[in-house]
């Protein structure tokens, strides 16, 4: 997936300024950067969530992605979230009378692989935060025709016993050629996940490269890690 020269702006504020990226498949490339920085933008531009202003997306579509915050039914239980999650129109009908027995079984076992079968048919509001949080990722993982995965902050709020599986989780999405592209302001995180690393500052990229060269740069340290 590449980018060329993306702009948006809300109102007389750019929040991105020519931004131009390129993720590899079946590398993790991570975007870093202070708040605001336009991390959240760019993602919610590449997944048609806002409207690209000016600019190019080359071989953008057929993507799966998570929020900052989960993005869930609080009245559906985890089964039905992963089910509807299968399911591009009509999905509320298809939930409850087309899902299949193969479908089913399909989302039984995503919930096995983020540890929550104990909550299979428990409803979304009685989860927490880091549940939640497992719940929407578990979702995105269960996009099968997805080529590309955006994680906005996954593991925010994961215990520290979910924090390794869900690293596990993404490196085995690496493993099938997909592109990941990941939010993160965990630096130890990005150091031993990404292949390499973009760093966003007031909209404009002030860096790339691995997590080393980037996060060793002097720009970077200053505008970023306050150093």
């Amino acid at each position: 997936m590449k980018t060329y020269n993306i702009n948006h702006h809300f109102g007389g504020i750019q929040a991105l300024n020519d931004v131009s990226i390129f993720c590899e498949e079946g590398k993790i490339t991570g975007l870093i950067g202070p708040n605001g920085s336009g991390k959240s933008t760019l993602v919610n531009v590449l997944t048609n969530v806002l409207h690209r202003m000016h600019g190019k997306v080359e071989n953008g579509k057929h993507f799966a992605r998570t929020f900052q915050d989960a993005k869930l039914w609080s009245n559906l239980t985890v089964l039905e979230s992963f089910l509807m999650a299968q399911k591009s129109e009509s999905w509320l009908y298809s939930i409850f009378h087309f899902s299949s027995l193969e479908e089913i079984k399909s989302a039984k076992e995503i919930i096995e692989r983020i540890e929550l079968t104990h909550h299979t048919n428990t409803k979304v509001r009685n989860l927490s935060y880091g549940q939640r949080k497992l719940v929407e990722i578990g979702r995105a993982l269960s996009v099968t025709n997805s080529q590309i995965l955006y994680l906005d902050e996954p593991f925010a709020g994961l215990s520290d016993i979910s924090t390794p599986l869900v690293k596990d989780l993404i490196l085995e999405e690496k493993k099938k050629g997909k592109v990941v592209l990941i939010i993160e302001h965990d630096m130890n995180i990005i150091r031993t996940l990404c292949d390499y690393v973009y760093v966003l500052d007031a909209g404009k990229v002030i860096a790339e490269g691995t997590p080393d060269e980037c996060l060793n740069n002097k720009e970077v340290k200053e505008a970023y890690l306050g150093l």
